[in-house]
């Protein structure tokens, strides 16, 4: 059961969302990150809300989706030339 507790947000797991701390159920981040990802939010300054925690929940989708632009990004060959 306590796998289950954790993976349905119980627990520990529940006080963050995406590595910000939840005020209480994390209802206002989840929602921060939902819009953000709907607008398809890219930046920081784009993230708007009256609370704290929508705010954190949309910067918490624009870290993940920086993140991820990074990771598919093709990597530079170095070449050297021997003279």
């Amino acid at each position: 059961m306590g796998l289950a507790v954790w993976l349905m947000g119980g627990g520990a797991a529940a006080d963050e969302f995406r590595g910000y701390p939840c005020r209480k159920d994390c209802s206002g981040h989840k929602a921060g990150y939902e819009w953000a990802i709907k607008k398809e939010i890219a930046v920081r300054e784009d993230c708007g809300g009256k609370s704290q925690s929508f705010r954190e929940g949309c910067y918490a989708w624009v870290e993940e989706r920086s993140a991820s632009a990074q990771e598919r990004k093709p990597q530079k060959q170095r070449v050297s030339v021997n003279e």
